[in-house]
């Protein structure tokens, strides 16, 4: 082999170490990059109710978890209840960075406002049906009694109302086990979640 080959030769065993160094160094900074942008993603702080699954209809009584909340709400006018929402958005981290953790419950929402959800609002608080109930009114055939006290009833005046869903031991079918009404009870209900 010829002298300028050997130098060329050597050149390129430099060149590869030089690469594989450079490529190692690129590497790690772009695996960093991308675990802090992860990091700031999944901490950042909850603002609004666009996170939220929103449920309709029978889906109040189909979800997969044996027990989780419904929050039903107003929330068009979701402005009115600053300090409310406030807490409950300290609730969506929480469950967000503590999920799977017994106790902790998943939240959906249901706004009171759709089409398919208006019906549970009545404007007599006596015909409010929440506790042991099993159906929404939009799941049941026309013409069933409205008495019925599986069909769940939620005054307007009760609102904001969560809804604590919990699959029934004897029968298997989810039912409201319980539920919080207004802010105060509700702030209170999930603080109690988070210890």
């Amino acid at each position: 082999m010829s002298t300028k080959a050997l130098k060329n030769n050597k050149k390129n065993k430099i060149s590869k170490k030089t690469y594989i160094f450079w490529g190692s160094v690129a590497s790690i900074v772009l695996f960093l990059i991308v675990s802090l942008v992860i990091f700031a993603v999944r901490n950042q702080s909850i603002v609004n109710y666009d996170g939220l699954d929103y449920l309709e209809g029978q889906e109040f009584f189909q979800q997969e978890e044996d027990s989780y909340l419904i929050l039903f709400y107003d929330f068009k006018y979701e402005k009115e209840f600053e300090s409310f929402d406030n807490d409950f958005y300290s609730y969506l981290e929480y469950y967000r960075d503590h999920k799977g953790k017994e106790g902790v419950l998943k939240v959906y929402g249901a706004d009171c406002t759709t089409t398919v959800n208006k019906p549970i609002v009545v404007d007599n608080e006596s015909d409010t049906k929440i506790n042991g109930t099993t159906k929404h009114p939009a799941g049941v055939p026309i013409g069933t009694d409205i008495s019925d006290p599986s069909i769940l009833k939620i005054a307007y005046s009760k609102l904001p109302v969560l809804l604590i869903v919990t699959t029934n031991e004897e029968t298997g079918i989810k039912e409201i086990s319980a539920y919080k009404s207004g802010e105060t009870d509700i702030k209170t209900y999930l603080q109690g979640l988070k210890k």
